[in-house]
């Protein structure tokens, strides 16, 4: 049995098979556990692993959104900002990273079956898209870890995110200061904990400048639809009127509906304000270029990593959970 042969058999190239026998990055969870069961069945005697020890790993796992692969979730230059600056960080303090993607639905065992295979010392888990109930179930990990862009002060765990409550928070002061009173909302993708936090923020402080948002001023589209901007065009197309500004839960549904908004006609900024959330580089790409909440990814990742190498070193320490504050970053889309 030839590494060909096991390419051959599991439908898979001899480069992947390579980077899944030998623990390296680049190959998804559940492609490396399908070459290892072959590899095993078929009698071919697995590599030795010398590159890295066990000590000198740091495993990032991204957990995918529900019912979908997640690739397109975290193939965002935003998530692969995240990623590279972790990869960095991880050098700086003299660790190995490797990087791989698992399923949502069984998230859990996927990353076990990853540790048995190449054990590693600790583990940041992207999480962006775990429920509430499925955070406890990382307390079953072998090894330190540390929650990434999921917020958590319930369960006593370690976490690193993004102060989502304030950046919208700060996104509508900023509106009401530039003379809107009215302000629509833009949301995307449903049940993720980052997104409830903004709206939560967005809704805030309606309330402490006396302001309210109406029904038909919330308008869902879907940030990774090929067809967002035509969504937003249907939703807004018979209107008689429309608010004067939106606040946008992600920077590619901020794009979206600027797009759209001008395809309809209408003046950005002149006719409507639009501000998203993130910064992401085609923000300043785009004409106009687009006001947003500036997320620092480099600071994200940098703590993650920090945390990570605190508890590994320090086991005994108090769990903390980790906001990262955020900016507004001015730019075109919204009139001042």
């Amino acid at each position: 049995m030839t590494i060909k042969d096991l390419a051959k058999l599991t439908n898979t190239s001899p480069a992947t098979v390579s980077l899944a026998l030998n623990g390296k990055a680049g190959v998804s969870g559940t492609t490396r556990e399908r070459i290892i069961k072959a590899a095993e069945e078929n009698g071919y005697i697995l590599p030795k692993r010398t590159a890295a020890l066990p000590s000198s790993i740091i495993r990032l796992v991204a957990v995918s959104k529900p019912n979908t692969s997640g690739i397109h979730n975290f193939r965002t230059t935003f998530f692969a900002e995240i990623i590279n600056y972790i990869q960095t960080r991880c050098s700086e303090l003299n660790y190995s990273m490797i990087y791989s993607m698992v399923p949502h639905s069984d998230f859990l065992q996927s990353i076990l079956n990853l540790e048995t295979i190449q054990p590693s010392c600790g583990i940041i888990v992207l999480g962006t898209y775990l429920e509430s109930s499925e955070v406890p179930l990382l307390q079953q990990l072998p090894v330190p870890f540390v929650l990434l862009d999921r917020n958590c002060t319930i369960h006593n765990l370690n976490s690193v995110s993004i102060n989502n409550f304030s950046g919208a928070y700060l996104a509508v002061e900023k509106l009401i200061s530039c003379g809107h009173t009215r302000i629509g909302y833009i949301s995307s993708s449903p049940n993720v904990y980052n997104l409830e936090e903004r709206r939560s923020g967005f809704l805030s402080a309606l309330r402490t400048h006396d302001l309210s948002l109406a029904p038909q001023d919330i308008i869902p589209t879907n940030s990774y639809s090929s067809d967002g901007v035509q969504r937003l065009k249907a939703a807004l197309s018979d209107r008689s009127d429309i608010p004067t500004a939106f606040f946008c839960e992600n920077d590619y549904t901020a794009l979206s509906l600027v797009s759209a908004l001008i395809q309809l006609g209408y003046s950005v900024p002149g006719d409507v304000s639009v501000i998203g959330f993130d910064d992401v580089p085609e923000c300043s790409l785009t004409t106009p270029p687009l006001s947003t909440v500036h997320v620092d990814r480099q600071a994200l990742a940098t703590a993650a990593v920090d945390r990570l190498h605190l508890l590994m070193t320090s086991p005994n320490i108090t769990s903390q959970s980790i906001l990262v504050n955020v900016s507004i970053r001015m730019r075109a889309s919204v009139a001042e």
